[in-house]
């Protein structure tokens, strides 16, 4: 699998050209409000979303340049990302390139506006020269043979004579392709002279064909406009995750004076956690489901606890998005009972059943939470005044 490294972005909304971001297991990126801190991670999103994540020039084009790019963007990158490759990926690049290992350290994989990819390795550098002391052993091997071989010496003189032209079209320091071609070029009218089964041929044969090989390693194409080698790897590109929760209760005060206490968490039943709100957002849902499919790690909910039950004050989704992707429990951080909270849900209860089910989307026997020893009176509503001091830990208000 593809690793993240890094990722750079570029033309998206309000970034022009940001630095690379490094990144790791875990990255975090702290700015004010409006500091730009989504428009550097949505990019990152769409770079292969897991849902949704669609690319919308009119949105994602910088607003400034809107008019000016709109019949150009298709082509245009906006964003890059580094990754370092698994051993079965190099393998395949290897094969498909025919370089060593060591020029795929680094995969890059960039998003244009119109959908495309590009795929670029930055640290490979097929060779496109090679020093002359290569060619010349290969050409002195050859010469001892044939000197120290018996027989066919009229062959194996003009042979020799050959060689020695060899050596001197190899004459300089550093060989490119076209040098490496003149050698081979003043050995091959010999190549096919002979007996099939002479090891005079043989041994010329072997000859120029390591010339040809040495000639083809330096004129490869660069594994960049090799298409099954980036076929490879946009097949392997993991996908990514996006989803915004936000909460905005401070962790640390600034001035050094109050520091918020560590959170409680604990694993609960997802059947003992009672909803709040009336509604949830099915977008939101999805995209937490994908999360929880694809390993992400979800903060946990905050729950109240009033009896043997949660009432999940923050969290929601979270535990729908569980519920549906069939988990029994979940982690859930149980915060302290908040007495407004609480008089606000007496006061619901006080009204009755129907005003409960209202409030918390929970019907029949499930909205009695903890409730479940109040009489339930002639005329619908609960009597709570026995139960909400035990089940609540406070005393009802005066006047209620």
């Amino acid at each position: 699998m593809l690793r993240l490294t890094r990722y750079q972005v570029t033309g998206f909304r309000s970034v022009r050209e940001s630095d690379w971001i490094e990144t790791d297991a875990v990255t975090a990126l702290i700015g004010v409000n409006e500091s730009g801190k989504t428009n550097l991670l949505v990019p990152l999103w769409k770079l292969k979303p897991a849902k949704d994540g669609e690319i919308a020039p009119l949105a994602d084009l910088p607003r400034s340049q809107y008019t000016e790019l709109r019949d150009t963007s298709d082509q245009r990158v906006f964003v890059r990302a580094d990754f370092e490759p698994d051993p079965d990926l190099v393998d395949t690049l290897v094969k498909e390139t025919g370089l060593t290992a060591e020029h795929f350290a680094v995969v890059q994989v960039a998003r244009m506006f119109g959908g495309g990819f590009e795929v670029r390795f930055p640290e490979a550098k097929p060779p496109r020269t090679l020093r002359n002391t290569q060619v010349l052993t290969e050409l002195d091997a050859a010469r001892d043979e044939i000197k120290s071989g018996t027989g066919e010496r009229a062959r194996r003189a003009a042979m020799l004579v050959e060689l020695e032209n060899g050596r001197a079209a190899a004459g300089a320091e550093m060989l490119d392709a076209p040098a490496i071609v003149l050698v081979r070029q003043a050995l091959s009218e010999l190549k096919n002279e002979g007996a099939a089964v002479s090891p005079l041929t043989a041994r010329w044969s072997a000859l120029v064909s390591k010339l040809e090989e040495m000639e083809t390693s330096l004129g490869a194409t660069h594994p960049d406009g090799v298409e099954a080698a980036a076929g490879a790897v946009t097949k392997r590109l993991p996908a990514f995750v996006y989803y915004s929760m936000s909460d905005t209760r401070p962790k640390i005060m600034l001035s050094g004076k109050k520091v918020a206490p560590a959170p409680v968490v604990a694993r609960k039943a997802i059947a003992d956690l009672v909803p709040y709100e009336g509604a949830v957002v099915g977008s939101k849902v999805d995209a937490l489901r994908a999360a929880l499919q694809a390993g992400t790690a979800v903060p946990p909910p905050k729950v109240m606890q009033i009896g043997t039950d949660f009432l999940v004050q923050d969290g929601n989704h979270r535990v729908c998005a569980a519920k549906l992707e069939g988990r029994a429990d979940m982690d859930v951080e149980v915060v302290a009972k908040d007495q407004r909270f609480a008089d606000a849900l007496r006061h619901a209860l006080r009204r009755g059943r129907k005003g409960f089910e209202a409030m918390t989307t929970v019907a029949d026997d499930a909205a009695r939470i903890a409730f479940t020893n109040a009489e339930e009176e002639d005329d619908g509503t609960f009597d709570l005044a026995a139960s909400l001091q035990a089940k609540l830990g406070t005393e009802p208000s005066s006047g209620e």
